[in-house]
């Protein structure tokens, strides 16, 4: 009776634990009911399939360490690829380790952060491209005006380009040139109309002492005023004129000169005769 009662008392025990899953200390209460039955097929059998399923534990358990072995060593790659900024490397192996584990929800946040910076990373340059093209267009006009020589227009897309990249130095050099440009225009513009001025206060000078037949200070004026421009018509017609009459002049009065001379020689015959 009491190997009975002891048979039964392992033999429910086990039975319990097995239901349980509890294999290994299933199995002990087995191995005690075989000590009052060591005969017991039941309890063997019993025993023969506990070990069949820690076996099959033990190989689901070395499988899944394995899995999980490599599951790491991927988002340790991953990870270093994603640190390293090689974003799209860096998803391809979080992939990799969804197809190992995919119920992991920690590759599945490094990939949409990954398309969260990829997207940013479009988003800039595309803005930048953007940027760029509307520097160039800038830079284009305003190279198109001064090749024009239209310097003002130039100046205003130089300095539109400059909004656009505060940082280029091209713009700053064509401006920088645009202006020593206009300001030579001006300082030439200003000696222009000094030396217009100077020409024309000789030559008015020069017209008023030839309207006073003042002809030698007249043609002196005319050529002061071709100092300041020697290419000018009007005084050299002037002097050409006052050449004229001072050549007129000059035989008129050598004609005079040779009456005189003429009549004095008569008198002084007459003179003789009458003596």
């Amino acid at each position: 009776r009491e190997t009975e009662a002891g048979y039964k008392s392992a033999i429910i025990s086990g039975n319990r634990l097995f239901s349980n899953n509890q294999y290994s200390l299933a199995k002990n209460e087995y191995e005690k009911a075989l000590n009052y039955k060591p005969a017991d097929s039941y309890a063997s059998n019993r025993i023969e399939e506990i070990n069949r399923l820690i076996s099959q534990q033990e190989q689901r358990m070395a499988a899944e360490q394995a899995r999980k072995k490599q599951y790491d060593d991927i988002i340790a790659k991953a990870d270093g690829l994603k640190n390293l900024k090689e974003y799209a490397d860096a998803k391809t192996e979080y992939n990799k380790a969804l197809q190992i584990l995919p119920e992991e929800t920690y590759p599945q946040q490094q990939i949409a952060e990954i398309d969260r910076i990829i997207a940013e990373q479009e988003r800039v340059l595309a803005a930048q491209k953007a940027k760029e093209n509307k520097y160039s267009d800038a830079i284009s006009k305003a190279d198109g005006y001064f090749r024009l020589q239209e310097y003002e227009k130039a100046k205003a897309e130089y300095n539109f380009a400059l909004t656009i990249m505060p940082d280029e130095v091209y713009p700053k050099s064509k401006i920088s040139e645009i202006d020593n440009i206009i300001a030579a225009q001006l300082k030439a513009q200003a000696d222009a109309k000094a030396i217009n001025d100077a020409y024309n206060n000789a030559v008015k000078q020069a017209d008023i002492f030839f309207s006073e037949k003042k002809y030698t200070e007249a043609k002196s004026g005319y050529n002061s005023a071709l100092n300041y421009k020697p290419d000018a018509l009007y005084p050299k017609e002037q002097i050409s004129k006052i050449d004229n009459i001072l050549a007129q002049q000059e035989r008129a009065q050598q004609e005079q000169i040779a009456k005189d001379k003429e009549y004095e020689s008569i008198i002084a015959n007459a003179d003789r005769l009458y003596d």
